[in-house]
């Protein structure tokens, strides 16, 4: 027979075993719980991740759609626009101007009827009728500008701040820089365009008497400044006030460009486009006649 002698801590460790196995197994169950908690985690996140790369990439692409119908119903306006300023043009030209013209020969035949006690009225009439013949080749030559397809944009500026001088409405400086290419019909028209109206707005509302117009080209953008010395604003209209304002940031947004205008009362209003020629696609680029 024989006989065991339990000392006390061998006593105390066989009462401890049952409990060192029960912590075992809670730190175990701890353990899984925080490995399963983790793994939820990172798939949340992985999950939350691709849905909110899934709204910004549909957010974009709901941007770019509504861009791509601004620009085409933009198109469509101003190529409704080109074709009755094309109209028009021949109608000056051809009907009003062939009309003056036609007015003049006959006023000549006139001439040698004339008593000396009318000839001083007669030459004065003349220069009026020569004046309203120049008008309107220089009015019906800005709705369809030739030079602009023939010679590009910089040529068509330049020609058309200098007609403006001419009228001694607004003495306009024109320069230019850099190697500027030749650029698709579109674009250069809708430039022409937007640069006519920022000088048609200096004339009727800013009371300047000098203005610049300043095109220049670097690292794939085309830059143009308009400005001039006139009354300027205190604030600039915001697109809910300033429905032309509104339209020309839409053309030139639609040109893949930025427009910023700065103004302060007495001195004078800049106007600052900058258009990335890089990025513009040929479709976008068609001739709008």
């Amino acid at each position: 027979m024989s006989v065991f002698i339990l000392w006390p801590d061998q006593a105390l460790m066989s009462q401890s075993l049952p409990w060192k196995h029960s912590m075992a197994d809670g730190n175990m169950w701890t353990a899984i719980f925080l490995t399963n908690l983790l793994v939820w985690l990172i798939l949340s996140f992985v999950v939350w991740k691709k849905s909110s790369q899934q709204q910004h990439i549909a957010a974009e692409l709901l941007q770019r759609l509504e861009l791509e119908k601004t620009r085409q119903v933009l198109q469509a306006l101003m190529q409704g626009e080109e074709k009755e300023r094309t109209r028009l043009s021949k109608d000056l030209h051809d009907g009003v101007g062939g009309l003056l013209s036609a007015v003049k020969m006959h006023f000549r035949a006139l001439q040698s009827d004339l008593s000396l006690q009318h000839e001083k009225g007669f030459n004065h009439a003349m220069r009026m009728l020569d004046d309203a013949i120049g008008e309107v080749r220089k009015t019906a030559h800005n709705m369809t500008p030739e030079i602009l397809a023939s010679k590009g944009l910089p040529a068509a500026l330049e020609f058309f701040c200098r007609n403006v001088s001419h009228s001694r409405k607004l003495q306009i400086s024109f320069f230019t820089s850099g190697e500027l290419p030749r650029f698709h019909n579109n674009f250069e028209l809708s430039v022409y365009r937007i640069v006519q109206e920022l000088v048609n707005n200096i004339i009727k509302h800013a009371y300047a008497t000098t203005a610049l117009v300043q095109i220049t080209q670097h690292d794939g953008y085309v830059s143009i400044t308009v400005e001039d010395n006139g009354i300027g604003f205190k604030n600039i209209p915001s697109a809910h006030t300033g429905i032309g304002l509104s339209s020309l940031e839409e053309r030139v947004r639609s040109l893949n460009g930025q427009l910023t205008i700065t103004a302060s009362p007495g001195c004078g209003t800049t106007a600052y486009m900058e258009f990335n020629v890089g990025v513009i696609q040929p479709m976008e680029m068609q001739f709008l006649f």
